[in-house]
């Protein structure tokens, strides 16, 4: 047994003397060494990414800072409570297009009444620039409703106005009102603003300009400056008015001018709206859309914004 295993052992290291150990120091002193080790680097990899791979689960998707669901459902909520009451843009104008239709028929009837429908129109303008329409308007002058009638105007008008217009376009009408029934309402004011406006232009010998300016600063100081110079001069009254009535008085009489052109060219309606749609409508709603957001209120915020996207004519976006 001794001797087998000491031929074995000689026969093995018969075998390992067979390479010679210089010849292998210097393959890898000489640089060799790096390609060996890249050989076994590739031949790991090679041998991991040919592993069979393992299905992979679906990974879960991202939470949500907020529970949408939940702020839909509270949202839901709060536009319920005001929707039976909510008015929009768009409601509001087609309630002011309906009022405005309302006060235009109210002014031609009486026209009509007194026998002068051609100045329906001009009177429509300025009543609109007096109240803007409104019936409960009241100056600090204390002159009252729709056509901003002062109580001295009234009584003038009851003595002697209606006597007078009667006489003078061949009508034969009353007005036996009292001043509690008339200042504050549309119909009966509207009338009575008429009779002093007819008035007004016979006294200023049909120009118009200075019947204005009477309806405006006084009828007496105008009149009289107009029987003085025997003139129909369409700025008399500005070189007869204190400044400081002046500078209310010529801008009022521009203003009615020039809406008087703008109803004539495109009606009453439409001229009314178009001036009231930003400056009253478009603006008080993006208030108001403004408040819902500040109060969370996002989807009525939203509704505001929308209606008013439709209703502006250039479709101007309000989501910003």
């Amino acid at each position: 047994m001794i001797l087998k295993r000491t031929s074995r052992n000689k026969e093995r290291n018969g075998t390992r003397s067979v390479l010679d150990r210089s010849a292998h120091n210097d393959s890898f002193s000489s640089g060799r060494w790096k390609y060996w080790l890249f050989l076994s680097t590739l031949l790991s990899c090679i041998g991991y990414y040919t592993k069979p791979g393992e299905l992979s689960e679906e990974k879960p998707g991202l939470t949500a800072y907020v529970d949408v669901s939940q702020l839909e459902n509270i949202l839901d909520e709060k536009v319920d409570e005001v929707k039976d009451n909510l008015t929009l843009a768009s409601h509001a104008i087609e309630n002011r297009r309906e009022y405005i239709r309302y006060v235009e028929s109210v002014v031609n009837d009486i026209a009509v009444r007194w026998n002068a429908v051609n100045y329906a129109d001009f009177y429509l303008a300025q009543i609109y620039v007096e109240s803007e329409f409104y019936p409960n308007a009241t100056s600090k002058d204390n002159a009252c409703g729709i056509a901003q009638v002062t109580k001295e105007e009234f009584d003038v008008l009851k003595k002697t106005m209606v006597r007078r217009v009667n006489k003078w376009h061949k009508t034969d009408n009353t007005f036996d009102h009292e001043w509690d029934d008339t200042k504050y309402d549309l119909e009966l004011n509207a009338e009575a603003g008429f009779i002093i406006f007819l008035y007004n232009r016979h006294k200023a010998r049909g120009v118009l300009d200075n019947a204005l300016a009477m309806y405006n600063a006084g009828r007496t100081r105008i009149f009289n400056a107009m029987n003085r110079k025997k003139t129909r001069d369409l700025d008399v009254y500005k070189s007869v008015l204190p400044k400081a009535t002046r500078e209310e008085t010529i801008p009022y009489v521009k203003n009615v001018r020039s809406l008087w052109s703008r109803i004539k060219e495109k009606g009453v309606e439409d001229t009314i709206i178009d001036i009231e749609k930003y400056r009253v409508f478009v603006s008080g709603y993006h208030r108001l859309a403004e408040q819902a957001m500040g109060n969370g209120d996002v989807k009525l915020a939203l509704r505001y914004w929308e209606d008013l996207w439709y209703v502006t004519s250039d479709r101007r976006s309000w989501h910003d």
